[in-house]
């Protein structure tokens, strides 16, 4: 399944960047002013069944290796589950004295929809993007050696660009899951023992302390939407600055 999902990410990013080349010719022949009207209903009639072809094999391949990454991810989350809980009863009575039971639950939640959601979405997602990459530069090499080599130049700072968002984010968003598990335990202990609150009237003490879990739970959450939209603004930047450099060097090689 795995092999399979992977070969079909592959050649899908792989033929993504053919589109541009595809939909290039046509702006290449409407600035051929010697061609007559019925040549270029003829070029655009053949550009139409070229790019509805390899678009069907886009959809096709994309649907296999993210449906297979899917199940894959599924069976995954399902047997480490059944791995974690083994484990965890086969552990001695002391283990259990040095951890908080009740955060268990939402431990187990979070991590392993973050490990289902890594394995089926953001994995398949990196050898399809990684994929789209190299047929890019194969494409870009294949049409234009000197200008592509130029243009990798602007490489070096992208990836920069990349380390640091990708660093950023590990690091709030470990905070968060920290946080959120934290919350989770206080919630199942609250319930575990709800017998008990509600006898001695201790309903406001225990909403007073998940408000104060919620408020740091809010503030975790907004420090990581905003950091994760000034890196994604810095992308944004950093992508349309490629674009005026690819323009810039395009340029000068007209000029010479």
């Amino acid at each position: 399944m795995m092999a399979v999902g992977t070969i079909a990410a592959i050649i899908a990013g792989l033929f993504l960047p053919s589109i541009a080349l595809i939909m290039g010719s046509i702006a290449s022949n409407f600035g051929d002013d010697g061609l007559d009207p019925a040549d270029m209903s003829e070029v655009i009639a053949n550009t139409s069944k070229w790019v509805a072809l390899v678009a069907a094999v886009i959809m096709i391949f994309s649907y296999i290796f993210f449906s297979f990454w899917q199940c894959l991810a599924e069976n995954i989350s399902l047997n480490l589950r059944k791995m974690y809980l083994k484990a965890l009863l086969n552990q001695e009575v002391a283990y259990f004295e040095r951890m908080k039971i009740e955060q268990i639950p939402a431990k187990m939640g979070e991590i392993f929809e973050t490990v289902q959601s890594s394995v089926g979405e953001k994995y398949a997602n990196l050898i399809f993007a990684c994929s789209t990459g190299v047929g890019g530069c194969i494409f870009a090499f294949y049409t234009g050696k000197t200008y592509a080599a130029a243009l990798i130049a602007y490489l070096p700072v992208f990836f920069l660009i990349l380390g640091t968002f990708g660093i950023m984010v590990k690091k709030i968003t470990a905070a968060k899951f920290d946080i959120v598990k934290q919350m989770g335990g206080v919630v199942s202990e609250t319930l575990y023992a709800i017998k008990v609150v509600t006898s001695f009237g201790r309903e406001e003490t225990e909403i007073e302390k998940f408000k104060k879990w919620t408020d740091k739970t809010e503030k975790v959450g907004k420090q990581f939407q905003c950091r994760f939209a000034f890196m994604v603004a810095i992308m944004k930047c950093a992508i349309f600055s490629f674009y005026t450099f690819s323009f810039y060097i395009g340029s000068v090689f007209i000029q010479d």
